[in-house]
Formats: C-alpha cells, sequence, structure tokens
C-alpha cells in the first residue's frame, strides 16, 4: 500500500478516535493510551500498547466498521484478555474473549447484531447467551466443550483479528497500567 494511503489510513483512524472520544468519552480517552500501526496481520490486533490493522481490511471497512474495532481492540485492553489466557488454547481462547467484547460493544451500541466485513460479529455463548454476562475463562470452558464441527460452523471464521502476539506478550506492568487507566 503506499504511503500516501496510509496517511489517509491515519488520518481517518485519528477522526474516527476523535468522534469516540467526542460521543464515547470514556472509550475515547482510552483510546488515546494506545497507538496505531500497520502490517499483513489480516485483520487487527492489539499488543496493549498499539492497535495494529491490516491496511487492506482497514481501509475496506466503513467507518462505523472500523469504530467496531477500534472498541473491540481496546476491550481487549482493558479487559486485561491480552495476558490472561496463557495457559489456554490460543484459538479457542480469541474466540472466548471476542464473544464477551463483541458483546459487550453491542450492548453499548444498543443493537442486537453487528457485520464486519459482512460477516457478523459473534457475541453469543454456545448455551446462546450475550458473552457480556461470562467472563473470557466462562466462555472459554464453554467452548470447550463444544462439539469441534459446532466450534467450526459457528466461531472459527467469525475472529475479528489473530492474537497469535498475545501468547509471546511480556506484561512487564502492562495489566496494572491498564488497570489505572480505567480508573482514571
Amino acid at each position: 500500500m503506499p504511503t500516501t494511503d496510509l496517511r489517509a489510513l491515519i488520518r481517518r483512524l485519528n477522526e474516527l478516535r476523535s468522534e469516540l472520544l467526542r460521543d464515547r468519552p470514556f472509550y475515547g480517552r482510552l483510546l488515546l493510551r494506545l497507538t496505531f500501526g500497520f502490517a499483513n496481520c489480516g485483520t487487527a490486533y492489539t499488543d496493549m500498547r498499539h492497535i495494529v490493522f491490516d491496511p487492506g481490511f482497514a481501509s475496506s471497512l466503513s467507518s462505523e466498521e472500523l469504530k467496531f474495532i477500534l472498541l473491540h481492540e481496546l476491550l481487549h485492553c482493558v479487559l486485561k484478555h491480552c495476558t490472561r489466557g496463557r495457559t489456554m488454547q490460543p484459538l479457542l481462547y480469541n474466540i472466548a474473549c471476542d464473544i464477551v467484547v463483541n458483546s459487550l460493544i453491542l450492548d453499548a451500541m444498543g443493537r442486537t447484531d453487528f457485520y464486519v466485513a459482512g460477516e457478523a460479529v459473534m457475541h453469543l455463548t454456545p448455551a446462546r447467551a450475550e458473552g457480556r454476562l461470562y467472563n473470557a475463562e466462562e466462555v472459554y470452558q464453554m467452548l470447550l466443550e463444544t462439539p469441534r464441527e459446532d466450534l467450526q460452523n459457528h466461531y472459527e471464521s467469525s475472529s475479528l483479528g489473530s492474537h497469535e502476539v498475545w501468547q509471546s506478550l511480556k506484561d512487564d506492568g502492562l495489566s496494572d497500567a491498564w488497570g489505572q487507566y480505567v480508573r482514571e
């Protein structure tokens, strides 16, 4: 992607972050703690310091979809998902975390569903309850008990991001810092 396109994308992301700061100050203020980065990662991810976007993916999204992704990655930081699931199967833990954060965002938006890149965001547990009613570890346990075929049919293709970086992330105070950011 040419540099000028990246500059335009950075400008667009900063404008959307400003809109969130104005319309949802709690989230917008926390988003100021994260910088934007770009990598060929397929979708987006966070390492609790950055929100990293695949430029092609981000460029293809509407403003509302990008705001959803910003909130999605932010809530992974707020809920400290990036540092909690180290002993769990990464794919299932990522799905569990996505179900929780997506459900929280839908609730905050007053919506029952939302689509990103034409895909409905997953927000229901295998028991068909809203993910926001559980923590990621509880949803992870439900997923462990879900038949493999159901996982493939309902969850594995609907993740908004790949969070392999979480496995190698050193906490070095990040979890404590995010706890403080939320309380400020």
